[in-house]
Protein backbone atom coordinates (compact mmCIF):
# COMPACT_ATOMS: atom_id res chain seq x y z
CA UNK A 1 0.00 0.00 0.00
CA UNK A 2 2.37 2.62 1.24
CA UNK A 3 4.54 2.00 -2.45
CA UNK A 4 1.48 2.34 -4.36
CA UNK A 5 0.78 5.94 -2.49
CA UNK A 6 4.25 6.40 -3.33
CA UNK A 7 3.47 6.01 -7.22
CA UNK A 8 0.44 8.48 -6.44
CA UNK A 9 2.39 11.31 -4.43
CA UNK A 10 5.08 11.47 -7.00
CA UNK A 11 2.66 11.11 -10.24
CA UNK A 12 0.50 13.78 -8.06
CA UNK A 13 3.89 16.45 -7.49
CA UNK A 14 4.67 16.02 -11.26
CA UNK A 15 1.38 16.77 -12.35
CA UNK A 16 1.66 19.65 -9.94
CA UNK A 17 4.58 20.71 -11.13
CA UNK A 18 3.68 20.86 -14.62
CA UNK A 19 0.40 22.98 -14.06
CA UNK A 20 2.52 25.30 -12.63
CA UNK A 21 5.00 25.41 -15.41
CA UNK A 22 2.10 26.21 -17.30
CA UNK A 23 0.78 28.83 -15.42
CA UNK A 24 4.18 30.76 -15.12
CA UNK A 25 4.83 30.04 -19.05
CA UNK A 26 1.32 32.42 -19.69
CA UNK A 27 1.85 34.46 -16.72
CA UNK A 28 5.14 34.56 -15.71
CA UNK A 29 6.16 37.94 -17.18
CA UNK A 30 3.63 39.65 -14.92
CA UNK A 31 4.31 37.70 -12.53
CA UNK A 32 8.16 38.52 -12.26
CA UNK A 33 6.93 42.19 -12.60
CA UNK A 34 5.14 42.27 -9.08
CA UNK A 35 7.41 40.01 -7.02
CA UNK A 36 6.32 36.54 -8.07
CA UNK A 37 5.14 34.02 -5.97
CA UNK A 38 5.75 30.65 -3.84
CA UNK A 39 3.87 27.87 -3.46
CA UNK A 40 3.68 25.23 -0.46
CA UNK A 41 4.48 22.38 -2.57
CA UNK A 42 5.08 19.95 0.32
CA UNK A 43 2.66 17.01 -0.15
CA UNK A 44 1.75 14.56 2.25
CA UNK A 45 0.02 10.75 2.01
CA UNK A 46 -1.02 8.72 4.86
CA UNK A 47 -2.66 5.72 5.12
CA UNK A 48 -2.53 2.73 7.80
CA UNK A 49 1.06 2.02 6.92
CA UNK A 50 2.52 5.13 7.54
CA UNK A 51 3.32 8.59 5.58
CA UNK A 52 4.79 9.46 2.71
CA UNK A 53 6.08 12.98 2.17
CA UNK A 54 7.05 14.99 -0.92
CA UNK A 55 8.84 17.84 0.27
CA UNK A 56 9.07 21.10 -2.47
CA UNK A 57 12.82 20.55 -2.53
CA UNK A 58 12.00 16.73 -4.20
CA UNK A 59 13.13 15.22 -0.91
CA UNK A 60 10.37 12.11 -0.08
CA UNK A 61 10.59 10.58 3.02
CA UNK A 62 8.21 7.80 4.32
CA UNK A 63 7.51 7.55 7.83
CA UNK A 64 6.32 4.10 9.39
CA UNK A 65 3.32 4.20 11.91
CA UNK A 66 5.06 1.46 14.03
CA UNK A 67 3.15 -1.38 15.74
CA UNK A 68 0.28 -1.48 17.31
CA UNK A 69 -0.02 0.01 20.72
CA UNK A 70 -2.80 0.80 23.16
CA UNK A 71 -3.45 3.78 25.38
CA UNK A 72 -5.97 4.68 27.79
CA UNK A 73 -7.42 8.36 27.72
CA UNK A 74 -9.09 10.06 30.85
CA UNK A 75 -13.04 11.13 30.75
CA UNK A 76 -14.56 11.45 33.50
CA UNK A 77 -17.89 10.72 31.54
CA UNK A 78 -20.61 13.20 30.11
CA UNK A 79 -23.91 13.50 27.73
CA UNK A 80 -22.18 14.23 24.67
CA UNK A 81 -20.06 12.60 22.48
CA UNK A 82 -18.37 14.00 19.66
CA UNK A 83 -16.21 11.65 17.06
CA UNK A 84 -13.90 13.74 14.44
CA UNK A 85 -11.68 10.90 13.34
CA UNK A 86 -11.88 8.16 11.11
CA UNK A 87 -12.08 5.14 13.23
CA UNK A 88 -13.74 2.15 14.74
CA UNK A 89 -15.22 3.54 18.35
CA UNK A 90 -17.37 0.67 20.59
CA UNK A 91 -19.18 2.66 23.25
CA UNK A 92 -20.55 0.40 26.38
CA UNK A 93 -22.87 1.85 28.48
CA UNK A 94 -21.49 1.59 31.74
CA UNK A 95 -20.63 2.58 35.15
CA UNK A 96 -17.54 3.63 35.18
CA UNK A 97 -15.94 5.98 32.17
CA UNK A 98 -12.91 5.81 29.92
CA UNK A 99 -11.46 5.23 26.42
CA UNK A 100 -8.90 2.72 25.11
CA UNK A 101 -7.22 3.35 21.73
CA UNK A 102 -6.02 0.65 20.21
CA UNK A 103 -4.08 0.69 16.86
CA UNK A 104 -0.96 1.52 15.05
CA UNK A 105 1.68 3.45 17.39
CA UNK A 106 1.83 6.48 15.36
CA UNK A 107 -1.95 7.31 15.34
CA UNK A 108 -3.32 5.86 18.27
CA UNK A 109 -0.71 8.51 19.88
CA UNK A 110 -2.66 11.41 18.47
CA UNK A 111 -5.96 10.63 19.44
CA UNK A 112 -7.20 13.49 22.21
CA UNK A 113 -10.11 14.00 23.66
CA UNK A 114 -11.06 17.77 23.64
CA UNK A 115 -14.21 18.28 25.69
CA UNK A 116 -16.69 16.04 24.48
CA UNK A 117 -14.66 16.55 20.98
CA UNK A 118 -12.72 12.88 20.29
CA UNK A 119 -10.04 13.92 17.37
CA UNK A 120 -6.19 13.88 16.01
CA UNK A 121 -3.95 16.13 17.29
CA UNK A 122 -1.46 18.20 15.06
CA UNK A 123 -1.79 17.42 11.39
CA UNK A 124 -3.98 14.10 11.95
CA UNK A 125 -7.27 15.23 10.33
CA UNK A 126 -8.52 12.12 8.52
CA UNK A 127 -9.58 11.28 5.45
CA UNK A 128 -9.95 13.79 2.91
CA UNK A 129 -7.52 16.84 1.75
CA UNK A 130 -5.98 19.46 3.58
CA UNK A 131 -4.83 22.61 2.05
CA UNK A 132 -2.55 25.25 4.38
CA UNK A 133 0.62 26.72 5.00
CA UNK A 134 2.30 23.67 5.25
CA UNK A 135 1.27 22.15 1.80
CA UNK A 136 -1.28 19.72 0.50
CA UNK A 137 -2.13 16.58 2.54
CA UNK A 138 -4.05 13.75 1.55
CA UNK A 139 -5.31 11.50 4.27
CA UNK A 140 -6.56 8.22 3.64
CA UNK A 141 -8.47 4.96 6.24
CA UNK A 142 -7.55 4.53 9.10
CA UNK A 143 -9.39 1.05 9.42
CA UNK A 144 -7.09 -0.12 12.11
CA UNK A 145 -7.78 2.17 14.08
CA UNK A 146 -10.55 0.90 17.23
CA UNK A 147 -11.63 3.27 20.13
CA UNK A 148 -13.40 1.51 23.24
CA UNK A 149 -15.45 3.85 25.03
CA UNK A 150 -17.37 2.78 28.59
CA UNK A 151 -19.41 6.02 29.99
CA UNK A 152 -22.61 5.89 31.98
CA UNK A 153 -24.72 8.87 30.80
CA UNK A 154 -24.09 9.73 26.95
CA UNK A 155 -27.46 10.46 24.92
CA UNK A 156 -26.09 12.51 22.26
CA UNK A 157 -24.37 10.83 19.29
CA UNK A 158 -22.45 13.45 16.82
CA UNK A 159 -20.23 11.21 13.99
CA UNK A 160 -18.51 13.17 11.40
CA UNK A 161 -16.75 12.21 8.46
CA UNK A 162 -16.07 8.22 7.61
CA UNK A 163 -15.79 6.58 10.90
CA UNK A 164 -18.33 3.90 12.49
CA UNK A 165 -19.89 4.10 15.11
CA UNK A 166 -20.95 0.83 17.65
CA UNK A 167 -23.64 1.69 20.15
CA UNK A 168 -23.98 -1.31 22.69
CA UNK A 169 -26.07 -1.74 25.80
CA UNK A 170 -27.75 1.28 25.62
CA UNK A 171 -30.48 1.96 28.05
CA UNK A 172 -31.46 5.55 28.55
CA UNK A 173 -34.82 7.38 27.73
CA UNK A 174 -33.56 9.38 24.42
CA UNK A 175 -31.29 8.68 21.61
CA UNK A 176 -29.71 11.82 19.91
CA UNK A 177 -27.60 10.19 17.09
CA UNK A 178 -26.00 12.63 13.99
CA UNK A 179 -24.44 11.29 10.89
CA UNK A 180 -22.56 13.78 9.02
CA UNK A 181 -20.87 12.30 5.91
CA UNK A 182 -20.39 8.90 5.34
CA UNK A 183 -20.01 6.79 8.81
CA UNK A 184 -21.86 4.08 9.72
CA UNK A 185 -23.96 3.25 12.82
CA UNK A 186 -24.81 0.61 14.79
CA UNK A 187 -26.87 0.70 17.87
CA UNK A 188 -28.01 -2.46 20.35
CA UNK A 189 -30.33 -1.77 23.87
CA UNK A 190 -33.76 0.01 24.51
CA UNK A 191 -35.10 3.89 24.73
CA UNK A 192 -37.79 5.46 24.54
CA UNK A 193 -37.07 8.32 21.90
CA UNK A 194 -34.30 7.97 18.89
CA UNK A 195 -34.09 11.35 17.40
CA UNK A 196 -31.90 10.43 14.28
CA UNK A 197 -30.05 13.03 11.49
CA UNK A 198 -28.32 12.07 8.32
CA UNK A 199 -26.23 14.46 6.10
CA UNK A 200 -24.75 12.96 3.29
CA UNK A 201 -24.09 9.45 2.69
CA UNK A 202 -23.69 7.58 6.22
CA UNK A 203 -25.74 4.48 7.42
CA UNK A 204 -27.80 3.78 11.04
CA UNK A 205 -28.46 0.29 11.76
CA UNK A 206 -30.69 0.59 14.97
CA UNK A 207 -32.76 -2.61 14.28
CA UNK A 208 -31.29 -4.38 17.56
CA UNK A 209 -32.41 -1.43 19.50
CA UNK A 210 -35.54 -1.42 21.21
CA UNK A 211 -37.74 2.03 20.44
CA UNK A 212 -40.84 3.83 20.94
CA UNK A 213 -40.74 7.22 18.97
CA UNK A 214 -38.77 7.84 16.65
CA UNK A 215 -37.92 11.30 14.59
CA UNK A 216 -35.67 10.49 11.65
CA UNK A 217 -34.08 13.25 9.34
CA UNK A 218 -32.15 12.76 6.56
CA UNK A 219 -30.83 15.26 3.68
CA UNK A 220 -28.54 13.20 0.23
CA UNK A 221 -28.44 9.26 0.15
CA UNK A 222 -28.67 8.06 4.04
CA UNK A 223 -30.29 4.87 4.92
CA UNK A 224 -32.06 4.22 8.38
CA UNK A 225 -33.41 1.22 9.79
CA UNK A 226 -34.88 1.10 12.79
CA UNK A 227 -38.56 -0.48 14.34
CA UNK A 228 -40.28 2.41 16.67
CA UNK A 229 -43.63 1.06 18.05
CA UNK A 230 -45.07 4.10 18.92
CA UNK A 231 -44.76 7.71 16.80
CA UNK A 232 -42.41 7.31 13.75
CA UNK A 233 -41.93 10.91 12.14
CA UNK A 234 -39.82 10.67 8.62
CA UNK A 235 -38.52 13.63 6.71
CA UNK A 236 -36.35 12.25 3.64
CA UNK A 237 -34.54 15.39 1.50
CA UNK A 238 -33.01 13.54 -1.83
CA UNK A 239 -32.51 9.77 -2.06
CA UNK A 240 -32.60 8.72 1.46
CA UNK A 241 -34.06 5.15 2.52
CA UNK A 242 -35.32 4.66 5.61
CA UNK A 243 -36.97 1.38 6.62
CA UNK A 244 -39.36 0.71 9.34
CA UNK A 245 -38.74 -2.90 10.97
CA UNK A 246 -41.87 -2.40 13.19
CA UNK A 247 -45.55 -1.46 12.66
CA UNK A 248 -45.43 2.50 14.31
CA UNK A 249 -49.17 3.26 15.77
CA UNK A 250 -48.81 6.62 14.04
CA UNK A 251 -46.67 7.18 10.90
CA UNK A 252 -46.00 11.11 9.30
CA UNK A 253 -43.92 11.17 6.79
CA UNK A 254 -42.49 13.85 3.99
CA UNK A 255 -40.31 13.00 1.20
CA UNK A 256 -38.63 15.52 -1.47
CA UNK A 257 -36.60 13.58 -3.97
CA UNK A 258 -36.58 9.92 -5.16
CA UNK A 259 -36.16 8.87 -1.23
CA UNK A 260 -38.17 5.94 0.16
CA UNK A 261 -39.83 4.69 3.33
CA UNK A 262 -39.75 0.93 3.85
CA UNK A 263 -42.14 -1.13 5.84
CA UNK A 264 -40.59 -4.02 6.58
CA UNK A 265 -42.88 -5.49 9.25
Amino acid sequence: MIRNLTIIAVASFVLAVACLGTAFAIGGRDLVKQGGWSFPANIHIEDDDGRVTIRRNGDVTIEDHGPNTSRQIAWTGGEALRIDLPARVIFTQGDKAGITVEGPEGLARRVVLTNDRLHFDGDGQGRGFRFDRHGLQTLADRDDLVIRITAPAVRKFTLNGSGDLDIQSYDQPDLSLTLNGSGEAYASGKTGKVDLKIAGSGEAELTALVVTDAKVAIAGSGEAKLGPTGEADVHIAGSGDVTLTERPASLSRSIAGSGDINESW
